[in-house]
């Protein structure tokens, strides 16, 4: 069973016998969450996209890799059999208020699309050269769309078309048709690694770490407010000297829900797990505004809902930055 809505694996049921039966027990394969998460502002300003990625495919790949927990063989076995990796991205919003593009407009989605275009070309490269490299693949690698090509159709460069999303991939590669075909080529020869490579996790704590807004969401509040047992933390939403007027007038209540989905089924396209979408609405959304908007996410290819967070309008208003 999945626990966390942007781990979609497949499993294997285990058969148990009881004492004294003849039969042996049956390992079917269980889910281990083996996550990494890739900072958009630092990745994009420092251009090493590919950098990113491989260091965490590294990174994600020695955690399954070193891993036996025997108290758990099922979990064991799916980490030798299947090494799946998640990785995530967090500081969507931050990046696109630092650079004063409002969340869910066609700018920001065309970056979606350019982005993670990109981040799935390159995990899946590492994943074939760590095939390669060890001569091994996943479990039934040889029946998945991957062997047949398949999972190659429709799938090539895609490069940003807006003269402000064109300045933004400015001295950053982007994978080629030619390279993509290319990679078709060597994963039908040498294989897949790992089982799954991609997961949007919804990073809320270690986003804070990081000075970073999470996921790839709206920000909730231009200052958020987090409780935990008896105590409060406040935080500033990030470049906020820079991005006041942006944050001001963007969060996940006050967006056209339509927009944020139209942006997370875009970097949906290219992730082969799920994210972790948050649907944030008022409370005076009735309850068939809503299943539209359920719907229309389903249509647009999103494979999980997270939360549905409601935001009651009737709370006293304020300026929550003054305040604090």
């Amino acid at each position: 069973m999945n626990i966390k809505s942007e781990i979609l694996q497949s499993s294997r049921l285990s058969t148990f016998n009881g004492y004294g039966k003849e039969n042996e027990d049956v390992l079917g394969m269980d889910i281990s969450c083996n996550l990494a998460s890739g900072n958009i502002v630092n990745m994009m300003e420092n251009k090493e996209i590919k950098e990113t990625v491989f260091s965490a495919m590294d990174i994600m790949n020695s955690v399954s890799e070193k891993t036996n927990i025997t108290e758990t063989p099922t979990i064991s076995k799916a980490n030798r059999e299947m090494r799946s990796v998640g990785l995530g991205m967090m500081n969507m919003h931050g990046f696109l208020a630092k650079n004063f593009i409002s969340y869910g407009s066609p700018e920001s989605i065309e970056f979606t699309d350019v982005f993670f275009n990109i981040v799935n070309f390159y995990s899946l490269q590492h994943s074939m050269l760590k095939a390669k490299e060890t001569g091994k693949t996943f479990y039934d690698f040889e029946h998945s769309t991957y062997a047949d090509g398949s999972y190659f159709n429709n799938r090539g460069a895609i490069y940003p078309e807006n003269e402000q999303v064109k300045e933004l991939f400015e001295g950053i590669h982007i994978p080629t048709d030619k390279e993509w075909k290319k990679l078709k080529n060597d994963v039908m020869k040498y294989g897949v690694f790992n089982s799954y490579r991609q997961a949007v996790a919804p990073t809320g704590s270690i986003s804070y770490i990081m000075n970073a807004t999470a996921s790839i969401a709206p920000i909730k509040r231009a200052v958020e407010e987090r409780t935990y047992n008896n105590s409060k933390t406040y935080y500033p939403m990030p470049y906020s000297d820079i991005a006041e007027y942006q944050y001001s007038m963007e969060n996940s209540y006050d967006l056209d829900n339509k927009a944020v989905i139209d942006l997370i089924a875009t970097a949906q396209k290219h992730v082969d797990q799920g994210i972790s979408f948050e649907m944030c609405i008022n409370s005076d959304l009735t309850t068939r505004d809503l299943n539209m908007l359920q719907l229309y996410a389903w249509k647009r290819g999103i494979k999980t809902i997270y939360y549905v967070r409601t935001n009651k309008i009737n709370e006293a208003e304020g300026c929550v930055s003054c305040a604090v």
